[in-house]
């Protein structure tokens, strides 16, 4: 059994530089008063911008606050059934919608019929509307398109992909506005983007009426997010270690991946030295690790020479990843970051750059296999376990299991990581 799957497999009360997941509502605290506030709005307008900045958690939102929300009837009016369309744009964004549609209703998802979908959503503002009819959709079951990481869409806006994204936002705009159909938009994106939505005819204006800024977390907040997950799973966290990271992290959003990082690094240090005892998370560990360290260019800043100290568990972590491969996987590794990462047309901006395996082992010129081993020594976090952890984690493998992570979502963990310390064109070197 591989190390990640063991983690898996027992559960994990942080999930590290991931978004939270849907099924993880129960270890997503210090939102309460948020969500609510949402799910008001959403009520109101039946579309949602969810903005911050990068790192704020967007998407942990909307995915898992949000979403569970919406399960448990806070939006009274809508009631509880809910079908989620949850997708990210990329370059072709109603190919992307009409794939979760056919999974969120359980349709036929041959290519065949994929392609005839997205045909019939194209066909006009209200294709989504018509597409819910010919597939006699329950009429009194609500239908949520999520579309995170919307402002994905602004890079594929030329050429001859723009009038299929200008359908697209139209398409959205007038699904949230008719009430034949019970469907509800919400968008994740990030906030330094929201001067692009003028591009497209009336989103800036049902922006300002459905948008949703991420607030910064409150100390007692932060100090929520950090002991209650360790709760739920039978640990704790030492005192002097919560001040210490409240302390470390400040009113900082773009911290946030950083603490849930270093957080799952500490619990699984807990987790491994002990057996059937309360794992405990400390101040020594903390300190041992590298602290929470920093962000993007910041961070940048703080290691130009190798005589100054860690900077931080992340990158001492992505270090030591990158120094055990080989010559070659090194070589594959900044040719599979370059291409995950790219800087806007006024070169100040770092964008996430979807790109699929293979057209990254294209890109890299080698076979997809190659890759495989660089993406997954990023991405996974092999923590000490001792001979009565180990022997626990056995007994855990027929659990339940998690569901697996598409390789979007290993290649995104994993970029988040690497880009760390391998630079980016145009002197950006975060994602």
């Amino acid at each position: 059994m591989r190390a990640f799957d063991t983690a898996d497999s027992l559960g994990e009360p942080y999930p590290g530089l991931r978004p939270f997941r849907r099924d993880e509502a129960h270890i997503f605290f210090g939102r309460e008063t948020t969500i609510d506030d949402m799910v008001e709005r959403l009520a109101a307008h039946h579309f949602l911008a969810v903005t911050g900045l990068s790192g704020s958690g967007k998407s942990s939102l909307a995915r898992t606050g949000l979403l569970d929300a919406l399960d448990r009837g806070l939006l009274v009016e809508a009631g509880s059934l809910w079908r989620i369309a949850d997708f990210r744009p990329g370059g072709d964004p109603l190919a992307r919608l009409a794939e979760a549609l056919l999974a969120t209703t359980a349709s036929d998802a041959s290519a065949e019929n994929r392609a005839l979908t997205e045909a019939k959503l194209a066909q006009g503002p209200l294709g989504l509307v018509q597409v819910l009819d010919e597939i006699k959709f329950p009429a009194t079951t609500n239908l949520l398109v999520l579309v995170d990481q919307f402002e994905e869409i602004f890079r594929y806006r030329k050429g001859a992909a723009r009038d299929d994204v200008d359908a697209f936002v139209a398409m959205l705009l007038a699904s949230a506005n008719q009430r034949k159909r019970p469907i509800y938009v919400v968008i994740t994106m990030r906030s330094d983007f929201l001067g692009e939505c003028a591009q497209f005819a009336n989103l800036a204006e049902t922006i300002n009426h459905g948008q949703f800024h991420t607030p910064r977390l409150t100390r007692d907040q932060c100090r929520q997010a950090i002991e209650e997950p360790a709760r739920v799973y039978g640990g704790c966290v030492e005192e002097a270690l919560v001040t210490r990271l409240l302390n470390d992290i400040g009113g900082n959003p773009d911290q946030l991946p950083l603490l849930q990082h270093v957080l799952m690094l500490l619990w699984q240090r807990a987790r491994g030295r002990t057996a059937d005892v309360q794992p405990l998370l400390t101040l020594a560990d903390y300190e041992s690790l590298g602290g929470v360290g920093a962000m993007g260019l910041e961070a940048d800043a703080a290691v130009d020479a190798e005589t100054r100290g860690s900077n931080g568990a992340l990158s001492d972590h992505a270090d030591r990843v990158l120094a055990e491969l080989t010559s070659e996987q090194q070589r594959l590794a900044q040719i599979l970051f370059r291409a995950l990462t790219e800087s806007d047309s006024a070169g100040d901006r770092a964008v996430r750059r979807p790109v699929s395996l293979a057209n990254a082992a294209a890109i890299a010129d080698v076979p997809v296999e190659n890759l495989l081993p660089v993406i997954e020594a990023f991405r996974r976090v092999r923590p000490k376990l001792s001979h009565a952890a180990r022997a626990r984690a056995a007994q855990a493998r027929d659990r339940p299991r998690h569901q697996p992570r598409k390789p979007d979502s290993a290649m995104d963990q994993a970029a988040a990581m690497g880009a760390r310390r391998i630079p980016i064109g145009g002197g950006v070197s975060r994602h």
